[in-house]
C-alpha cells in the first residue's frame, strides 16, 4: 500500500493506493498514476514531497522532461476525467470549472467527461490566473487555435503546449531571472513542435516565455503571502 499527496491550501493529503507492477491503481476511481514519476510514501516511509505539477495539486520530488505526458497517459488511460477527478487534482471549486465552461474558456465535457486537452486548458488557466487576468490568458492560448471553446480545430493541442512547457522549465539550466536563458529555453521548446505548423515559431516561444513569467509571478506571490500571513 502506499500514498500519494495532494495539496490543498496548506493542508497535504493522502489517498491509499495500491501498488502494481509499474503503475499505482487507485482504490477510490479518483486517479492513476505513474509512480516512477509522481512522490509516494509507503507505509514503511518514504522521501518528501517538495513540489506539485504546474496548476495542479499533485505533487512530485523533481520535475523532469516526460512526467507530465506520462501523468497524462496514466490518468487518462480508461478515458476522460470526470469533474470531481478535475477539482481533485487541481483545488478549483466545481462551480469554477463550470463557469468557464459557461463563458467559453474551455470546451463543455462530452459525456460528463473531461479530454486531455481539455484538463490540460483547465491547469494552464489555474497555473497563471494569479498573474494574468483569465481574458489574457485565453487571448494567449486562442494563438494556438482557431476556435477558443472548441478543441476539434486546435493547432496546438493544450495537452501538447503544456508538456512543452514542463519539459521546458524541468530544465535546471533556466533562471528565471534572466531574460535571455528564458528566451533560449523557450525558442529550444519551440523548436520541437513539429515544423508544418502554420504559427511562427518565434510566437510560441513568446507564448512560452510568458507562460513561465506569470506561472513564477504567481508562486513568488504565494510565498509573500505565505511569509506576510505568518508574521
Amino acid at each position: 500500500m502506499i500514498c500519494i499527496y495532494i495539496t490543498k491550501g496548506n493542508k497535504r493529503f493522502c489517498k491509499k493506493y495500491r501498488n502494481s507492477k509499474n503503475h499505482v491503481s487507485a482504490i477510490d476511481n479518483h486517479v492513476t498514476v505513474w509512480y516512477n514519476y509522481i512522490k509516494i510514501e509507503s507505509e514503511k516511509g518514504g522521501e518528501y514531497v517538495s513540489a506539485t505539477f504546474p496548476g495542479t495539486t499533485i505533487e512530485i520530488s523533481k520535475l523532469e522532461k516526460g512526467c507530465s505526458k506520462q501523468l497524462f497517459d496514466s490518468i487518462f488511460v480508461t478515458g476522460g476525467l470526470t469533474l470531481s477527478q478535475v477539482c481533485v487534482m487541481t483545488g478549483l471549486e466545481p462551480y469554477l470549472i463550470q463557469n468557464w465552461v459557461k463563458r467559453g474558456f474551455v470546451s463543455s465535457p462530452v459525456r460528463r467527461t473531461y479530454s486531455p486537452s481539455q484538463f490540460a486548458r483547465i491547469i494552464i488557466i489555474n497555473m497563471l490566473r494569479e498573474s494574468l487576468q483569465i481574458d489574457q490568458i485565453c487571448e494567449l492560448i486562442s494563438i494556438t487555435t482557431v476556435t477558443l471553446h472548441d478543441e476539434r480545430d486546435d493547432i496546438i493541442k493544450d495537452d501538447d503546449l503544456y508538456h512543452r512547457y514542463v519539459d521546458m522549465i524541468a530544465d535546471n539550466y533556466i533562471d528565471i531571472g534572466n531574460r535571455a536563458s528564458v528566451e533560449e529555453a523557450a525558442n529550444k521548446a519551440a523548436d520541437e513542435f513539429e515544423p508544418w505548423l502554420p504559427i511562427p515559431k518565434k510566437e510560441i516561444s513568446g507564448i512560452l516565455q510568458v507562460m513561465a513569467y506569470a506561472h513564477f509571478a504567481g508562486r513568488l506571490k504565494k510565498n509573500a503571502q505565505d511569509i506576510f500571513s505568518s508574521l
